[in-house]
């Protein structure tokens, strides 16, 4: 196959889809999610599978924030828990302009697939045990610097980049659930991320709602373990 036979798309093109009715628009758009998940796993395989690659680009994840992951598996019950020291720029891709030069998610994909894979290989290190075929849940807790929200898009590229890292089977359904807090730690801003088992989540989640005070904000995993 050429890459140069594959049409890009331009606004004569859109102006052409704007005929179709909504089932027309529906299918194109399954047709298209589809090619945009398998070449994106595609991608990140090769980034991941090249050295050299990564050391080119260690600067967008970790050489200009020394200490900006960190990753640790913890017991009773069995989950992994990654912190990122920064949180991902507020994405709202469909609300860019259409035909943007500066789009940007790719980029910023790209470097939170390296971030994920430097907790990855330390987990690895401390003995990871995939969830493989068992249903998992992430929990994810924003450190904000000040009142804020976080949005689904964030959460969804996140979870991209730990299913890509090997760390679940994948992001659907029948293998990941997601929970999403947050609390105002201007000490220590970022993204906090627990991965355990959904068979574990709820007596997790009954130590966390008895430990956790919102007015001293600390990392959970920190309190339970203290």
């Amino acid at each position: 196959m050429k890459l140069n036979d594959i049409t890009l798309l331009d606004k004569a093109i859109i102006k052409e889809f704007e005929t179709l009715n909504i089932e027309q628009k529906e299918y194109l758009f399954g047709m298209v999610e589809q090619m945009y998940q398998s070449f994106g796993q595609l991608l990140v395989c090769s980034y991941l599978d090249s050295p050299e690659y990564i050391a080119q680009n260690w600067a967008m994840a970790d050489d200009e924030n020394p200490g900006i992951v960190e990753a640790k598996i913890l017991d009773d019950p069995y989950r992994i828990h990654i912190f990122v020291n920064q949180i991902p720029e507020h994405i709202k891709a469909y609300k860019r302009a259409k035909f943007s030069k500066e789009i940007g998610f790719s980029r910023e994909r790209q470097r939170w697939f390296l971030l994920m894979k430097t907790a990855f290989r330390e987990l690895k290190r401390q003995g990871l045990k995939p969830f493989g075929e068992e249903k998992a849940v992430a929990m994810y807790e924003f450190h904000f610097l000040k009142t804020a929200d976080s949005d689904n898009y964030t959460i969804r590229l996140i979870n991209n980049c730990i299913r890509d890292a090997g760390i679940i089977k994948d992001d659907n359904i029948n293998y990941l659930a997601t929970y999403c807090d947050g609390v105002v730690n201007p000490s220590k801003p970022g993204v906090e991320i627990t991965l355990l088992k959904e068979a574990d989540f709820g007596n997790y989640y009954q130590k966390r709602d008895c430990f956790l005070d919102k007015n001293n904000p600390k990392s959970i995993n920190d309190t339970l373990t203290d």
